[in-house]
């Protein structure tokens, strides 16, 4: 029987598993809390290559809208955390002109600006701003994804939703995700937008709390 677990976000890490799979939340000194997911038994060989976004796609609490936020400081950090972690870019996706073909790459990595108030795990899959599979050159797929439960977490606007898709088993009608991140409450006002300090430093520490996710690694 699969036991859900249940978190108390606070200011010490806290660590729950249940039948292989692992949700980890924590609260940075910048921002407000993080959480991170992931699918069991992953493992990536040296040079794993990934393709990425190049903007955010925009959730609102009208789930027909749909919009981009340009965050290339953000994106660049996604960028340089996988690398340094042994992972190799293989494109930049522009989501407004997706390839014709599937991306040439292992992994995809989709990110999402989270401005609705809502709290339910995966609310935003059913927004038009979050970018579908088709982004990625693969127009027939939905997302699924590979835990069977999310950390709750505060319904803030201002958050931001990292997931890596795993191309590796080939897609057909689904597209699994197997690691996401939520950096909850990032968004600065002004100019800085999602490109802010604090967005900065719930990345570095959604990173952090997710030592598997490394060329050779395995959860």
């Amino acid at each position: 029987m699969t036991r859900i677990p249940t978190f108390a976000v606070a200011g010490s890490l806290l660590v729950a598993a249940a039948c292989g799979y692992d949700i980890t939340t924590a609260e940075t000194q910048a921002s407000g809390a993080v959480a991170t997911h992931h699918a069991p038994g992953l493992a990536f060989a040296t040079g794993t290559t990934f393709a990425i976004v190049s903007a955010l796609g925009v959730v609102t609490d009208d789930p027909a809208s749909a919009g981009t936020a340009a965050a290339p400081g953000l994106v660049s950090a996604v960028a340089s955390d996988l690398e340094a972690r042994g992972f190799a870019k293989a494109a930049d996706v522009d989501p407004g002109a997706p390839p014709a073909v599937p991306v040439a790459a292992d992994l995809v990595v989709n990110l999402t600006a989270l401005e609705a108030a809502q709290g339910t795990g995966a609310y935003w899959d059913a927004s038009a701003g979050h970018f579908a599979p088709a982004v990625f050159g693969f127009p027939d797929a939905a997302w699924s994804y590979g835990w069977p439960a999310w950390a709750p977490l505060p319904a803030m606007p201002g958050t931001v939703l990292v997931e890596i898709g795993d191309l590796r088993p080939g897609v057909g009608d689904t597209l699994t995700v197997i690691w996401a991140a939520q950096l909850v409450d990032v968004k600065a006002e002004g100019s800085a937008g999602f490109d802010s300090a604090a967005a900065l430093d719930a990345l570095a520490q959604a990173f952090a709390q997710s030592p598997y996710l490394d060329a050779g690694g395995t959860p």
